[in-house]
């Protein structure tokens, strides 16, 4: 958003060099429009790919029936949860080899790929 912020200011400033008030006033949407455009393209393409995006959660291991720190993988195109990276309940913790209960339920959830609300204990020392 502060990119549609300076360019608000830069068509201000533009109109208002070439034309005075009157083109202040009309030159600034102009520039507010390309600065929300900018923006929006950066983050189409940060938010686009291949790539699969993995986030770090608290999740509800129901066979061991505690919360765990995982870090699942998610495709951002299809906005939904597919495979679990590690896990702190486990001794390996990159050796995951359950049933992935958690990510079923992280996708009933509604919480999505690149959505990250923030976790207080997901970032907590092991």
């Amino acid at each position: 958003m502060f990119a549609g912020f300076i360019g608000l200011i830069i068509g201000a400033i533009v109109g208002g060099g070439l034309a005075g008030e009157l083109g202040a006033a009309s030159v600034a949407p102009l520039g507010l429009f390309a600065g929300l455009t900018f923006h929006a393209l950066a983050w189409l393409r940060a938010h686009s790919g291949d790539a699969p995006v993995v986030e770090r959660h608290l999740v509800m291991c129901t066979p061991m029936g505690h919360a765990a720190r995982a870090e699942l993988v998610g495709d951002l195109e299809q906005r939904r949860w597919h495979d679990v990276r590690s896990c702190s309940l486990l001794a390996e913790q990159d050796q995951v080899q359950c049933d992935k209960g958690c990510v079923r339920l992280m996708n009933l959830s509604g919480v999505r790929p690149g959505a990250a609300r923030g976790c207080a204990g997901c970032n907590a020392a092991e």
